[in-house]
């Protein structure tokens, strides 16, 4: 994927990106592992929330900046990529599709009345996905340690190639 897929301010100004955008989500479904390949599902929705003020999780993990993502998310998603098609704005999409960043979790609600040691596998799913910007994404990837180590692992496969 060329890194101008990425959905930078840029295009989601010029693209009319936000609250109510649809977007598509391509990832495994953790119930139906395959024994040969695993087979992706694919889920649709729109943003719920732009990316503003940081958020955190119930495992304490944050603050960190995400949008939130109506996708019917669920257990297995992480680590998804999500796109989201342009359909109107001031320019011409370069790409039918720009990555708006990455799945990293969705919040599970402990059903009403329930027992108080009830399986987390039991609580319900609220629907909604916390999705980690790409342009986050790209700046991790550009910083020096990681631009070193793929220099090294990129040396190595031609040193093997040879």
């Amino acid at each position: 994927m060329a890194t101008e897929m990425v959905l930078t301010p840029h295009e989601i100004e010029v693209f009319n990106f936000g609250v109510g955008s649809e977007l598509l989500a391509i990832g495994l479904f953790s119930n139906r592992e395959g024994e040969d390949k695993n087979i992706p599902v694919i889920r649709t929705g729109i943003v719920s929330a732009m990316a503003g003020e940081p958020i955190s999780d119930r495992t304490g993990h944050g603050p960190y900046h995400a949008y939130l993502a109506e996708l019917l998310s669920m257990g297995g998603l992480s680590g998804s990529p999500v796109f989201y098609h342009p359909t109107s704005g001031t320019e011409f999409p370069k790409f039918s599709f720009y990555l708006v960043g990455i799945i990293r979790s969705h919040w599970d609600e402990k059903p009403a009345n329930a027992p108080a040691d009830l399986p987390r596998r039991e609580y319900m799913n609220r629907g909604i996905a916390a999705v980690t910007p790409a342009t986050g994404i790209l700046e991790l990837l550009e910083t020096e340690p990681l631009k070193d180590e793929r220099r090294r692992d990129a040396l190595q496969a031609r040193q093997t190639d040879l």
